[in-house]
């Protein structure tokens, strides 16, 4: 899906930064996706067998999220902005 293109973008700015051509770039950023395939399709099949405990994962992931924020991200943006910007 769309979600991908930012992380394809990363993989490629990345190789390219390091010497790589923007072609062959390409070609490796779309390899690193080939695992997804091959990982949806098990995990499609067994979507349905483990859907009692899909409210437990999303809020377990929600609270990873939330951690990884407040943890991380906000100190980061708190210490880089100015003290008349911060509400």
């Amino acid at each position: 899906g769309a979600h991908n293109i930012p992380e394809g973008f990363g993989v490629a700015l990345a190789l390219v930064a390091r010497g790589a051509t923007p072609s062959k770039a390409t070609w490796w950023a779309a390899l690193t996706s080939a695992p997804q395939i091959l990982g949806a399709v098990p995990a499609f099949l067994c979507c349905e067998s483990y859907a009692p405990l899909h409210p437990l994962t999303l809020g377990f992931a929600a609270g990873c999220m939330v951690s990884v924020v407040v943890g991380e991200m906000l100190p980061d943006a708190l210490e880089q902005a100015d003290a008349d910007g911060v509400a």
